[in-house]
C-alpha cells in the first residue's frame, strides 16, 4: 500500500493530474498541534489536512518542533512546524510536499517554500542503496509512515537532476518493493539508547542473535568457540556465525582468521545509520552463507557538518574501563556529498578474581579481553551527469586485544597478543537508462589479517597468521518489464565474479593456502497479481515474487537456488506474507585445509575394552560439498488506522539444515562402544591399510603410553571433517511497538521475542536431539521489552531483557539453570539547537545490567575450564556498567 500511494503521488505529479486544488491548499483551519517531536507532528498535521508530506527519516530524526496553534492555512501550519529546524518544504505537486534542509534547497530555484513546481522528472529507480538524490519518507492521511527499512523515496538536490527514484531495502532487489520475507531494523536511535559503543553489543542484545561462537566474553570451554583474535561475529538462531551473511551497504566483507564470518567490531559505531537483519534464508539474492538471513550494517551517508563524541564507562564491580573518542566531518553540495568519519576504541579487561561467580577460577584468566581500535570510515558521490553517478564506500581498521588464561592456580600462564588489520572499498557507478531502467556496475576489494603471538611462562611461543582476502565485481539492471493490467512486472537481474584467497601460518611454515573462484548469476521478479485498490475490502493487494540465482565454484562445482514469496494486503492496515527457498553455505577454508593428524590412543580413550590402540585421522578434507537448507515464513505485519503509531508483527519460520560440515566422532570417548560410530571405523586394519592413513595425515602423534605399533593397532577412526548432520529449526518472531503522545511528551514502548528449537541428528544412525535450552546453546525463549519518553529536552529509556533457562548437561544428573533477567536505563539531555533543529550538544547517562544481576550459576561449564560456572554463550559476568556520553555538533 504505501508503495502504491508513493508512486501514484509522483505519478500524478509528473503528468499534472493532482486531485488537490490550490484553493484547498489556502483554507484557513484551527490547528493544534502541541510541542513534540518533529516526525509526530508532520504525521499529525498530514492526517488533519489530508495531503501527503513526503521527507527523509534521518533529516527528521531527533528534531522536535514547539508546535501549531492558531488558524492556519496549510503553507503557515507547515510554516509554524518548521520554525527553528533549519528545515524548508517544498511542493512536489498540489496534494504532495516534501521536508529538506535549507542548505540542500538553496542551490533550486524550485526549493523557494511554499512555491509549487511541478519537477520535468519521470519516476525512476534506483538499486537499493541510498545515493545523492535524497531518499524521502512518506506521511500520508490513512495510514502509518514506512519504518527506515521500508521503501523509500529520493530526490536530487541538484538543479540539474531534478528526478525522483525509488530504492530498495535488504531483503528483495527489486525496486519500490516491501519484501515478503521478514525484516528487522536497528535504527540510529536504537543504537543511541543502547548505552553500548560497539556494533556487536548492540547486535547481540536482540532476541533473534545468539552470543556463541566467536564473540567476545565467550570462555574458553564454551562449545564451538576458540575465539582467538577477539573478533565480533554475527550468529543469528545459534545456528553458527558463519550461517549468518554480513554485507555493509550491501557489499560482503572476507572473514575474520579462519573463521568463516567477518569481524564487524572492525566498524565504527559512529559510521553506522541503521541495520537491517533479514530473518530467513536469502541465497537466491545474495549468494552463500544466508542460511538462518542476512545482516545489512548500512553507513552514515547525507551528513552535512563537523560532530564530535566522547564515551567513557566502567563495570561498577571492577574492570572493563571503556573510552571511544570519534569524529565526523561531512559536506553536502549540489550534486555530491562527501564524508570521513574516525573512531578511537579502548577498553580494559576484566579478570576473573573481579567477580564473585569466577573467584574460584585461576587469577591469570581474562573473562572480557582487553581491546584497541582506530578506525577510518569515508563515503561519498558525485554527480558525472544528469544520467550517472560515482559512489564509494572505505573502511580501514587496526585492532589490537591480548588475554591471558590458566587452566589451574599451577598451570603454566599463557598470555596471548592479536593484531588485526582489516581494509574495505567499494565504489559503484549508477546509470539511468531509457524507458525508466537503471543499472549499476560496483567493485569490492576486502582483506583483513591476523597476527596472533603466544607466550607461556614456561618459556614456549607459539605464532598464528591468517590472511583473508576478496575482491569482486557485479553489474545489475532493474527496472519494469512489461505491464499487466494488474501492474508493471519489475525485474532485477545480475552478473558477478568473486575471486577469495587464504593462507594460515605457524611457527613461520606456511601450511596450505586455499583460493576459489566465484561466478554467479540472479534474477528477481515482481509480478501483481491484483492491482492496489484501498476501496476493494478483503482483497487490496496481491503480489508474487520469484527468484533464483546460480553460482559456479572452483573447487566444488554448480549450486542453483530458488526462493518465492507472496505478500497479500486484505486491508491498508494488514500485510499478510510468506516465503519458501533454498539456502547454501559453502564450506570454510579452515574445514578443507586444516592440518591434518594421525593420533594414536590407547584403545581404553576411545571407550574399547580391548587392550590395543587405535589411529584417530582429524583435520580438513578437500571433498566437502556444500551445507543446504530450505527455509519457510509465514507471518503478517499490522498497523490499525484506528490506533495511530501501534505496530505488530508476527513470524513463524522452518528452517530444514542439511549436510552440516563436523568432525562426526563426539565424544571421542564413545568410538568404539557407540554403534552410531561404526560407519566411521575401520576394524583389524592392516599394516597397509595403517600406513595409507598416516601417509594421508601431515603428522602423527603418539598419545598411547606405548610406541606405535601395528600389530596392537584394532581400529582406525575416521573423524575428517565430513557433511553429517541435520537440523530441524523452528521457532516464533514477535515484535510489538506503540507510540503515542500526551500532555507531557511522547511515549514509545516496545516488545521483542523469539521462540526457538532446535533439533539436531549429527549422523543418520543417531535420534535427533534437542539443542535448544541447553548447556552453551540457544534457549528456547528470548525477550526483550522497554519504553521511551521523549521531552522537550530529555529523553528517558528503559529495557528489560529476558534470557530463558534451561538444563546444564554437563553434569550428573542433569541440573536446571535459571532464567536471567536484567534491566537497562538511558537518559540523554540536549542542549542548545543548531540551525537545522539538532541539538548542538547531547549528554547520555546510561547504566547497563541495572540491578547488576550475576548470571546463574552452570556447574557443568566448568568440566572444561576449572571455575567457570556459567553459560558465557548466553549471560555475562560483566555485571552493572555505568557509561557517560557527550555529542557535539557544529
Amino acid at each position: 500500500m504505501r508503495i502504491a500511494v508513493v508512486a501514484t503521488s509522483f505519478y500524478l505529479a509528473v503528468v499534472g493530474l493532482a486531485n488537490a486544488t490550490e484553493s484547498e491548499a489556502a483554507v484557513r483551519t484551527a490547528t493544534t498541534i502541541p510541542a513534540q517531536s518533529l516526525d509526530s507532528a508532520l504525521r499529525a498535521l498530514a492526517q488533519e489536512r489530508g495531503f501527503h508530506i513526503v521527507y527523509l527519516p534521518e533529516v527528521v530524526s531527533s528534531l522536535r518542533t514547539q508546535g501549531a496553534s492558531g488558524v492556519f492555512t496549510r503553507d503557515e501550519a507547515l510554516t509554524q512546524l518548521l520554525s527553528g529546524t533549519g528545515l524548508v518544504f517544498r511542493y512536489l505537486n498540489d496534494d504532495t510536499v516534501t521536508i529538506l534542509s535549507a542548505s540542500a534547497s538553496s542551490g533550486d530555484t524550485a526549493s523557494v517554500q511554499g512555491e509549487r513546481s511541478k519537477p520535468q522528472a519521470r519516476i525512476s529507480h534506483g538499486e537499493g542503496r541510498p545515493s545523492i538524490w535524497e531518499r524521502l519518507h512518506l506521511a500520508q492521511a490513512d495510514q502509518e509512515p514506512a519504518p527506515s527499512s521500508a521503501v523509500a523515496q529520493e530526490q536530487s538536490p541538484a538543479r540539474s537532476m531534478p528526478q525522483l527514484k525509488e530504492i530498495v531495502v535488504t531483503g528483495t532487489r527489486i525496486r519500490g518493493a516491501s519484501p515478503a520475507a521478514p525484516v528487522h531494523t536497528v535504527t540510529r536511535d536504537d543504537i543511541e539508547q543502547s548505552g553500548h559503543s560497539q556494533i556487536g553489543d548492540v547486535i547481540r542484545g536482540l532476541p533473534q542473535i545468539f552470543a556463541g561462537g566467536q564473540n567476545p566474553g565467550v570462555q574458553i570451554g564454551a562449545s564451538g568457540s576458540s575465539n582467538l583474535t577477539n573478533s565480533s561475529t554475527i550468529n543469528l538462531r545459534g545456528l553458527g556465525n558463519d550461517a549468518t551473511l554480513v554485507l555493509v551497504n550491501g557489499n560482503r566483507l572476507v572473514p575474520d582468521a579462519a573463521y568463516p564470518a567477518p569481524d564487524i567490531s572492525a566498524i565504527p559505531l559512529s559510521a553506522i545509520q541503521r541495520v537491517e537483519i533479514v530473518t530467513d534464508g536469502s541465497s537466491a539474492l545474495y549468494g552463500a552463507d544466508a542460511v538462518a538471513g542476512v545482516a545489512n550494517l548500512i553507513l552514515r551517508r547525507n551528513f552535512d557538518g563537523v560532530e564530535l563524541g566522547a564515551r567513557v564507562g566502567g563495570a561498577t564491580q571492577g574492570g572493563g574501563l571503556e573510552q571511544a573518542y570519534n569524529a565526523a566531518v561531512g559536506r553536502m553540495w549540489d550534486g555530491g556529498y562527501a564524508l570521513i568519519a574516525a573512531e578511537n576504541y579502548h577498553q580494559d579487561a576484566i579478570l576473573a578474581p573481579q567477580r564473585r561467580i569466577t573467584s574460584t577460577m585461576a587469577p591469570a584468566n581474562a573473562l572480557l579481553r582487553a581491546n584497541n581500535r582506530n578506525s577510518l570510515f569515508a563515503s561519498g558521490e558525485v554527480a558525472l551527469s544528469s544520467l550517472a553517478s560515482l559512489r564509494f564506500d572505505g573502511l580501514y581498521s587496526e585492532r589490537q586485544s591480548g588475554f591471558q588464561n590458566q587452566s589451574t592456580p599451577t598451570a603454566a600462564v599463557r598470555t596471548s597478543a592479536t593484531d588485526v588489520t582489516a581494509f574495505f572499498f567499494a565504489p559503484q557507478v549508477n546509470l539511468r537508462l531509457p524507458g525508466g531502467w537503471d543499472a549499476a556496475i560496483g567493485a569490492t576489494y576486502s582483506r583483513s589479517t591476523d597476527e596472533n603471538r603466544e607466550f607461556t611462562s614456561a618459556g614456549a611461543t607459539s605464532s598464528q597468521d591468517w590472511r583473508n582476502k576478496a575482491r569482486s565485481i557485479e553489474a545489475t539492471i532493474s527496472g519494469g518489464l512489461l505491464e499487466l493490467p494488474s501492474g508493471s512486472v519489475q525485474l532485477a537481474a545480475g552478473l558477478g565474479y568473486r575471486d577469495e584467497a587464504y593462507r594460515f601460518w605457524t611457527h613461520n611454515t606456511t601450511q596450505q593456502p586455499g583460493a576459489r573462484e566465484v561466478s554467479y548469476a540472479f534474477a528477481e521478479l515482481l509480478v501483481p497479481l491484483v492491482e492496489p485498490s484501498p476501496t476493494r475490502t478483503g482483497l487490496n493487494q496481491l503480489e508474487l515474487s520469484v527468484a533464483g540465482r546460480f553460482e559456479d565454484y572452483s573447487d566444488f562445482g554448480d549450486v542453483a537456488v530458488p526462493k518465492v514469496g507472496v505478500r497479500y494486503v486484505p486491508f491498508s492496515d494488514l500485510t499478510i506474507r510468506g516465503t519458501w527457498g533454498k539456502s547454501f553455505k559453502a564450506p570454510s577454508y579452515s574445514q578443507m585445509l586444516s592440518a591434518t593428524t594421525a593420533f594414536i590412543y590407547p584403545t581404553s580413550s576411545l571407550g574399547s575394552t580391548t587392550p590395543g590402540q587405535g589411529i584417530v585421522l582429524f583435520g580438513g578434507q578437500r571433498n566437502l560439498l556444500p551445507e543446504r537448507s530450505t527455509n519457510w515464513t509465514a507471518g503478517f505485519d499490522w498497523s490499525p488506522a484506528r490506533l495511530e503509531g501501534f505496530d505488530l508483527s508476527l513470524t513463524y519460520y522452518v528452517i530444514d539444515y542439511t549436510d552440516r560440515v563436523v568432525n562426526p566422532i563426539s565424544p571421542l570417548g564413545q568410538a568404539l562402544s557407540n554403534p552410531i560410530f561404526a560407519p566411521y571405523i575401520t576394524w583389524n586394519p592392516t599394516p597397509e591399510q595403517q600406513a595409507a592413513a598416516i601417509a594421508s595425515t601431515d603428522r602423527t602423534q603418539n598419545l598411547s603410553p606405548s610406541p606405535y605399533d601395528t600389530a596392537s593397532v584394532i581400529a582406525i577412526v575416521d573423524s575428517f571433517y565430513v557433511n553429517a548432520t541435520a537440523q530441524e529449526i523452528d521457532g516464533v518472531d514477535l515484535a510489538l511497538r506503540y507510540r503515542f503522545d500526551s500532555p507531557v511528551g511522547e511515549f514509545t514502548t516496545f516488545a521483542t521475542a523469539s521462540w526457538l528449537t532446535i533439533m539436531q541428528q549429527t549422523l543418520p544412525a543417531e535420534a535427533p536431539v534437542e539443542r535448544t535450552g541447553t548447556l552453551f546453546q540457544p534457549p528456547d525463549l528470548r525477550a526483550r521489552a522497554g519504553l521511551t519518553w521523549h521531552g522537550e529536552r530529555v529523553t528517558l529509556t528503559g529495557i528489560v531483557n529476558y534470557v530463558g533457562g534451561g538444563t546444564d548437561t554437563n553434569v550428573t544428573p542433569h541440573e536446571d539453570i535459571s532464567s536471567w533477567t536484567t534491566v537497562d536505563l538511558n537518559v540523554a539531555y540536549r542542549f542548545g539547537d543548531r540551525s537545522d533543529g539538532h541539538p548542538r550538544a547531547e549528554l547520555i547517562f546510561a547504566v547497563n545490567n541495572l540491578l547488576d544481576k550475576d548470571p546463574p550459576l552452570a556447574r557443568g561449564a566448568a568440566l572444561r575450564w576449572p571455575g567457570v560456572l556459567y553459560d558465557s554463550t548466553n549471560t555475562s559476568a560483566v555485571g552493572q556498567f555505568v557509561s557517560a556520553a557527550l555529542r557535539l555538533r557544529f
